[in-house]
């Protein structure tokens, strides 16, 4: 527009010319006005769209494996309804190792104590940890008392729910 006003000062071309330049940048103008507003318009709608897929997501405080689903993908949810569980979720980063013994090793464990898990096959290495609860009841009926452990699984290196042995 300004090397036309200059042409046109100069009297190398028409004032119509002139006018349609001054036209067309007006044309402009307002389209890129539009389109910066049409922007800003689809930015909004962006953090909108992003709010409400967020208030629709659920997020475990773990990391884990899903074992179970009860409810398909899209189904309502109310954020009260704590009696109908969404899906079971196993954590596979830390596993539990629940410990049956015999009655006799009773009074040979407490808590605190090192013992050495070893998973079965094809996932047999020693695992050093230490007794986390130990029950302090004896099962009459099938003569067993229980301790849990806990070792941890970083790369779920270990699938969860296979035998185990273990040393003290």
């Amino acid at each position: 527009m300004e090397r036309m006003k200059i042409l046109s000062d100069a009297k190398f071309m028409s004032t119509q010319a002139l006018d349609d330049a001054n036209n067309e940048l007006k044309v402009a103008e307002s389209e890129l006005d539009a389109s910066i507003e049409s922007q800003t318009l689809a930015k909004y709608e962006y953090k909108t769209s992003l709010s409400e897929l967020n208030r629709r997501t659920i997020n475990s405080p773990l990391s884990g494996v899903v074992t179970a689903r009860y409810l398909d993908a899209g189904s309502i949810v109310s954020p009260t309804d704590g009696e109908h569980p969404i899906l079971t979720l196993a954590q596979t980063d830390r596993l539990k190792v629940q410990i049956i013994a015999p009655v006799k090793y009773f009074n040979r464990f407490k808590k605190g104590d090192l013992i050495t898990i070893s998973p079965e096959a094809p996932f047999n290495r020693q695992i050093k940890t230490k007794i986390a609860v130990k029950d302090s009841a004896i099962d009459a009926a099938s003569g067993t008392f229980s301790m849990i452990s806990y070792i941890e699984n970083s790369g779920n290196k270990i699938p969860s729910g296979i035998l185990c042995s273990v040393k003290y």
